[in-house]
């Protein structure tokens, strides 16, 4: 069995900001550590300043057009031109619509997918956000494409050799898509650790909160953060940064409305984020996943609040946190739903957990044996040859 494995991914726009990014930047770091395998194809309609986009293990195939179609045909076109072998492993990035030649594709080919989102409902969610007669429309205009995606999702899924879903319920979410006929398993996302141990601070004062947006979403939560915030009274015992490339109206709404409680910081590279975080007491995660239908997840900026010693603000259950890995004890967890957040009990219970003595190191060495991408990437490579051999 060839063991070369091929990772594609397909991504609007490769910048820094980027989690997809700075979730590949982490991988390669530690597949080149540990001699994986493992080369990466990253299709894009535009890069940005990357500093391993030369990387002998990278390559990056620009084209404006990202149609599942003609991203195919480009993937074809590169494995024919640089003769990869028919029995090569594919770790395919689940992108775009199930469609024909996505079917196409995996019969021909040895693939194993990732899966991050629950793809038809995304895109049904989207559809009946539309209002009006509009909305009606569209909706009945779709639903020859929906039966279709149910339809190429349940024969493509049985053709491939597997997945690796990044949470539990994205893996149950593709085997009830398959039919349940689908060798599908679990490796959440992961980051980089500093090497030093975060510096500890202590409770008194101010408590910093920070809430780092890559690009906007409305998953993200920032509309329900604000809505919590708003029309109570200026509470000067906290002050909550948002980082990130946000809706101009959202910022002017900061701006107008929230005084020197909540204030904007435009997006921040990887070292900026770094330096950042060191004067901060809590990262805010994911506050409206719900909006995604779904109830589980791992974000990319947790998992860097946690390599920065933070405990965190939830909205949601996260894959690799629990009372069997011991970091809950750092969470504050509220309702998947968009009921208003009483900060002042986030405050207390943050509070809390810095009265415990040296809270950033203890975090810091507690995530790290579960979230650390060297421990991600090991699994991966791990589960990807796994699936290739028992589903060969």
């Amino acid at each position: 069995m060839n063991k070369a494995i091929y990772y594609i991914v397909r991504i609007g726009k490769l910048t820094p900001k980027e989690g997809v990014s700075k979730k590949i930047e982490a991988q390669l770091k530690y597949i080149e550590q540990n001699k994986f395998n493992i080369n990466l194809i990253i299709l894009t309609s535009e890069v940005g300043d990357i500093s391993w986009s030369e990387h002998p293990k990278v390559r990056i195939i620009i084209n404006p057009s990202l149609a599942t179609k003609d991203v195919i045909n480009l993937i074809n076109e590169y494995f024919q031109k640089n003769h990869i072998p028919n029995n090569a492993i594919i770790y395919l990035r689940q992108f775009g619509s199930w469609s024909k030649s996505l079917f196409q594709f995996v019969r021909q080919h040895r693939v194993v997918f990732e899966h991050n989102t629950k793809e038809i409902d995304e895109n049904i969610l989207k559809i009946n956000s539309i209002r009006g007669l509009r909305g009606v429309y569209i909706k009945v205009k779709h639903i020859p494409f929906f039966l279709l995606q149910k339809y190429y999702a349940q024969r493509t899924l049985k053709l491939a050799l597997g997945g690796i879903a990044v949470t539990e319920e994205l893996a149950g979410y593709e085997k009830k898509l398959a039919k349940g006929k689908y060798d599908c398993r679990v490796v959440a996302n992961g980051t980089d650790y500093p090497e030093n141990l975060p510096r500890d601070m202590s409770n008194n004062g101010k408590m910093q909160f920070a809430m780092l947006i890559g690009s906007y979403s409305k998953w993200h939560g920032i509309e329900r953060l604000l809505e919590s915030l708003r029309g109570i009274p200026y509470d000067q015992s906290y002050i909550i940064h948002i980082i990130g490339d946000i809706p101009k109206d959202i910022i002017e709404d900061i701006k107008a409305n929230f005084h020197d409680s909540v204030k904007y910081h435009p997006g921040k590279n990887k070292q900026e984020v770094i330096g950042f975080l060191e004067q901060i007491h809590c990262g805010i995660g994911t506050l409206a996943l719900f909006t995604k239908n779904m109830e589980e997840a791992c974000p990319l900026k947790v998992r860097e609040y946690f390599a920065q010693g933070l405990p965190c603000l939830l909205g949601y259950i996260d894959t690799d946190i629990s009372k069997k890995t011991q970091l809950d004890k750092y969470v504050y967890s509220v309702p998947n739903s968009s009921d208003i957040i009483d900060f002042s009990l986030v405050v207390e219970f943050i509070r809390g957990v810095y009265a415990n003595g040296k809270v950033k190191s203890d975090i810091y060495k507690s995530s790290k044996k579960i979230m650390h991408m060297d421990c991600k990437v090991r699994l991966l490579n791990e589960s990807i040859l796994s699936i290739a051999k028992e589903n060969s």
